[in-house]
């Protein structure tokens, strides 16, 4: 069985339509941004960015992404604040975005 191609993963991912809440930590990150948009248009995920409100809105706007198609959270230690939501179930998946892999492993465990 030969492996399926982008395109054949992202038709089988938009016939699902279950959208996913996702809260990124450290979400002032371009390529997450960009990433989180693509999810979105698609009707994937409902993204959270949480990190510093002012960091993530201006990279948004670079992006050249609507920032009204995010929810951001403003925190200083996004790492705690998103794995908490996911603990307690606030949000279906959790993200790494910038914010350092110890980090972020040091919350979940």
């Amino acid at each position: 069985m030969p492996l399926m191609g982008f395109d054949d993963l992202f038709s089988e991912a938009d016939a699902l339509r279950e959208e996913k809440t996702i809260a990124a930590a450290g979400g002032a990150d371009k390529t997450v941004i960009l990433a989180l948009e693509e999810a979105r248009n698609r009707g994937w995920v409902r993204p959270i960015l949480i990190g510093l409100e002012k960091e993530t809105r201006s990279l948004i706007e670079e992006a050249g992404s609507d920032p009204g198609g995010f929810e951001i959270i403003d925190a200083e230690d996004s790492a705690q604040v998103a794995v908490e939501m996911s603990f307690k179930r606030k949000v279906d998946l959790l993200m790494k975005g910038k914010v350092s892999t110890p980090d972020l492993l040091r919350v979940v465990l």
